[in-house]
């Protein structure tokens, strides 16, 4: 087993993803700096290549990630990806939206 080199944030937050063959919804179950977990029912590959539509908490806008699908967990209906090209701007809007969860929406607002 790999070691990880960040903390996960459990949630469970409806989500929206694109994939080749159109959108699929599943619930967002945890998240962190280095990929996600979906529960989803959608057949879907490892290498697949999809974008994911996160919304932001204390806003009103998305974050667009683009992601690949790096392990199927049967047991748990869904899938693990890693992030594929994460900017710098997307990079601290998903550590916002994972410290906020930690911390609170306060901590998610403050400057820095």
């Amino acid at each position: 087993m790999g070691t990880r080199f960040f903390s996960r944030v459990n949630i469970n937050n409806d989500i929206e993803a694109l994939a080749q063959d159109g959108v699929f919804m599943g619930k967002l179950e945890n998240i962190s700096l280095g990929g996600l977990f979906i529960r989803t029912k959608k057949s879907i590959n490892v290498g697949d290549q999809v974008e994911i539509n996160l919304p932001l908490r204390s806003e009103a806008k998305m974050i667009n990630l683009a992601a690949t699908l790096v392990a199927i967990r049967s047991d748990r209906e869904g899938a693990a990806f890693t992030y594929r090209d994460l900017d710098h701007q997307n990079f601290w809007s998903l550590q916002s939206f994972i410290n906020s969860f930690n911390y609170g929406d306060a901590f998610s607002r403050m400057p820095y």
